[in-house]
């Protein structure tokens, strides 16, 4: 039979709570993952490349979004930078604790191009066929994945996929 003094009651419970404070540090310094959501849709935002404002510490999000910013000092700012997205700037110390990080589409826009049969450059005044123009409402609504798909929708053009 185990007989428990006041004493050694005291100690075992100080060292719970010393080992309890501990894993809680190692797994705060340990893994300080953050996940980049798309604004939204919610979806992991994949190779976001993160970096402080000195450039000298980096990292990139995998394929769900996460990256580790422990090589991040706790004051440092962190700029989060995709092709896609605009750039979002905020201190790590104001997102440790969230551990998400939203980023918001970037528009682009986008001048009128022509799309030819032909391999050289050509000026839509030059060209000697029938020219049509897609509106931004018809490529705005279009579902098709290529140009070919694009001007197929629109029933003025006969294109020919190759086997």
């Amino acid at each position: 039979m185990l007989i428990f003094t006041n004493r050694s009651y005291m100690l075992i419970n100080k060292l719970i709570h010393a080992i309890t404070i501990f894993f809680l540090f190692l797994t705060y310094s340990i893994s300080q993952n953050i996940q980049v959501l798309n604004y939204s849709t919610g979806l992991p935002v994949e190779n976001v490349a993160i970096f402080n404002a000195k450039m000298n510490i980096s990292t990139l999000s995998n394929k769900h979004g996460i990256a580790n910013i422990k090589g991040f000092n706790l004051n440092d700012t962190l700029i989060f930078q995709h092709p896609s997205y605009e750039t979002f700037k905020i201190l790590k110390k104001d997102i440790i604790n969230e551990g998400v990080v939203h980023l918001k589409k970037r528009v682009i826009l986008m001048d009128e191009f022509v799309i030819s049969a032909s391999k050289t450059l050509e000026k839509k005044n030059e060209i000697p066929y029938l020219i049509d123009v897609l509106k931004e409402d018809d490529l705005k609504y279009s579902v098709a994945q290529n140009s070919s798909d694009l001007l197929k929708e629109t029933g003025d053009v006969l294109v020919q996929k190759s086997q």
